[in-house]
């Protein structure tokens, strides 16, 4: 008899780390994808001995002192990129996972990382040599497979070499909680993560392109392409040609954004807030509370910078091992305590449920068109349609959303200010397409409010609170969309 691991009420808890599977004596548990594109734990009744072993190696319900009692609980964060330009352009970001795993290397240790292609499969492996870590250099959007590596990272450990491992923050989880032990060989780096989305939903979007195009696509992935912020994606067919994808225009990549189709476990995660799991954290750094700094160090905005945080002294010291290999530039840790995916997870799209029900029925594109209200997508259709020979604009938010949305040519022409209390960003104000837009505060925005036709609320922080208030304030002021879709 074949039955699922996790109970149901577990089973939105799930992370589908593979701690289980690797923990399990008898190899009797496997993860299977679910109908909506997931894997979870399957375990064969006949050959399970109810030892418990898995039990005790999941991660739910533990918290990150528990599992690495070393993690501060306020890590020090700084802007870097490896000097190495190559190993830079290589990278997601600035590379400075690269400089990590190399560290490592040179000193005779065991890097375990990602590999494989994000349309077939994407799987943890181990390296013992540099060329064997340039493979798992820049990013893979879907969750990789385990596989046994928590068992051959225990392994290398016992033997005394210095592991890295890299991965997303509840893989990390998975395997502290798998070992059971704290080893001081044990280098550790998780990725701030937007939650992982669903490869059967992927593998669809795909396929309906194929079907549109008559090509067959053979690898889509992050590239930087021409320039490392809006984050490209590259579709590349059978026949050589190839499309650029950035948020605005890809339905997937906005549903992505948009947390539509992320895991269950993704909205509730236990690691993806402070204090971190892992030794290092790892992000792009081009929040727009980076975006001074970001001009700064990259300025044609083509090479990466990575935004890492150190969460335990191991880091701490590593960090300054490798300080002659990498450019550092330490950042104040307190005004990125709002900065989504590192201190919070990705909060679930209302829609999301209505979104598989009607995926099943009618595919990727018509479910995606229906329920992409909390993205770009409808936002920008409205746009044109209904307010484009208005003359001027006012975005409410100046967070990564409101930051896509202005970028968006036929709004940065008639963009004048975001509304935004954050008091750091009305300081410095955001670069958007090479010029800096003001930030006003709520309070003195809305005293301008006659002058301007249209505000766009671009983020729900503060939507609650001002929505009353600015519907209601001047017929010439209108609401356009909220990008949580609590108002639309």
């Amino acid at each position: 008899m074949i039955m699922m691991f996790c109970n149901e009420s577990l089973r939105e808890k799930c992370y589908g780390c593979y701690a289980c599977a690797n923990a399990c004596a008898m190899s009797c548990i496997e993860l299977t994808e679910d109908d909506e594109g997931f894997k979870y734990p399957i375990t064969d009744e006949k050959i399970c001995t109810g030892c418990g072993n898995c039990a005790r190696a999941c991660p739910i319900g533990k918290c990150a002192k528990t599992l690495n009692p070393e993690v501060f609980d306020a890590p020090y964060a700084y802007a870097c990129y490896v000097l190495d330009e190559v190993a830079r352009k290589r990278s997601a970001s600035g590379g400075m996972a690269f400089a990590v795993s190399e560290y490592v290397i040179n000193q005779g240790g065991v890097v375990f990382g990602v590999v494989g292609k994000t349309i077939a499969h994407v799987y943890h492996t181990s390296a013992e040599s540099i060329e064997g870590v340039y493979p798992m250099c820049n990013s893979k959007y879907i969750q990789s497979d385990i596989g046994e590596t928590y068992r051959q990272a225990e392994h290398f450990l016992k033997a005394d070499r210095l592991v890295l491992y890299t991965g997303t923050p509840c893989q990390i989880a998975g395997l502290f909680s798998f070992l059971g032990v704290t080893y001081t060989n044990l280098v550790t780096c998780d990725l701030v993560c937007h939650g992982v989305p669903s490869h059967m939903v992927m593998r669809e979007y795909l396929r309906e392109i194929e079907e549109k195009t008559g090509k067959k696509v053979i690898n889509y992935e992050r590239q930087m392409v021409s320039k490392y912020y809006p984050t490209q994606r590259i579709m590349q067919f059978d026949d050589n040609s190839f499309v650029i994808e950035e948020p605005k225009d890809s339905y997937y990549y906005m549903g992505f954004l948009a947390n539509l189709y992320q895991r269950k476990s993704c909205y509730i995660c236990q690691y993806e807030k402070i204090p971190r799991v892992s030794d290092f954290s790892l992000a792009d750094a081009y929040d727009p509370l980076l975006s001074e700094v970001l001009r700064r160090l990259d300025p044609k905005c083509n090479m990466g910078v990575s935004l890492i945080t150190v969460n335990s002294n191991k880091a701490y010291l590593i960090l300054n091992e490798i300080s002659d290999a990498i450019y550092k530039e330490p950042l104040d840790f307190d005004r990125l305590k709002d900065l989504p995916h590192l201190c919070t997870p990705p909060a679930e799209n209302k829609n999301r449920e209505l979104f598989f029900k009607d995926f099943y029925k009618e595919g990727f594109g018509k479910a995606a068109e229906r329920h992409l209200i909390t993205g770009y997508a409808k936002l920008l259709k409205v746009l044109p349609e209904d307010s484009m020979e208005l003359n001027s604009y006012v975005i409410f938010g100046a967070g990564h959303f409101g930051v896509e949305l202005a970028r968006d040519n036929r709004v940065f022409e008639k963009l004048l200010f975001f509304i935004d209390n954050d008091t750091e960003k009305q300081k410095e104000g955001i670069e958007i397409n090479g010029k800096t837009i003001k930030v006003l505060s709520v309070d003195s925005a809305i005293a301008l409010l006659d002058e301007y036709a249209v505000i766009v609320i671009a983020s729900s922080k503060y939507a609650d609170e001002i929505y009353e208030t600015l519907k209601s304030y001047n017929t010439a002021c209108r609401i356009v969309s909220s990008c949580a879709g609590i108002y639309f």
